[in-house]
């Protein structure tokens, strides 16, 4: 991924708040309105760095970004799953901290947003139906095995 910049502090947060898992000392800023940037703040260095950009043809606007199930092995890593905004989006990112001294060697497949695809029909998820009001939508990972999406949408909707 080559070399990262580094933001001092900003009085303004880059992106959308709401919307923000955490991993070790890092939050993690997926877009907000009309801006497609992500960004890990480190709570301890109290400074910024830029993850990635959302692809170009998606446009934000009241999306979610939920941290899925870590995996054991990575302790640096996490998958990210982003989605919904009133132009509806469904997209994967296997994100590994930009940190680590070894955040230079980042394999190609991190740190980027890609379409989340169904491994047994090889097909784009969509998340949620045509008609679901998906502005502001706000989810959260649950169940014994967090494995149950709950998502919760305007007027008064959880899935």
């Amino acid at each position: 991924m080559g070399n990262r910049s580094t933001v001092e502090k900003q009085t303004e947060a880059p992106v959308n708040i709401d919307s923000t898992p955490s991993l070790n000392n890092e939050i993690i800023i997926c877009g907000g309105v009309n801006k497609s940037d992500c960004y890990s703040y480190h709570m301890i260095k109290n400074q910024y760095k830029l993850i990635c950009s959302y692809p170009e043809e998606v446009t934000l606007l009241g999306h979610c970004v939920v941290k899925l199930a870590n995996d054991k092995k990575s302790a640096n890593g996490t998958t990210l799953l982003s989605f919904g905004g009133r132009y509806k989006h469904t997209l994967v990112m296997k994100y590994v901290s930009v940190w680590g001294k070894e955040s230079n060697g980042i394999a190609k497949d991190c740190n980027q947003w890609f379409p989340f695809i169904d491994k047994n029909s090889n097909r784009a998820v969509s998340i949620g139906r045509d008609e679901d009001i998906y502005s502001e939508v706000r989810a959260v990972i649950g169940g014994s095995n967090n494995n149950l999406l709950f998502v919760m949408y305007l007027p008064k909707n959880i899935d």
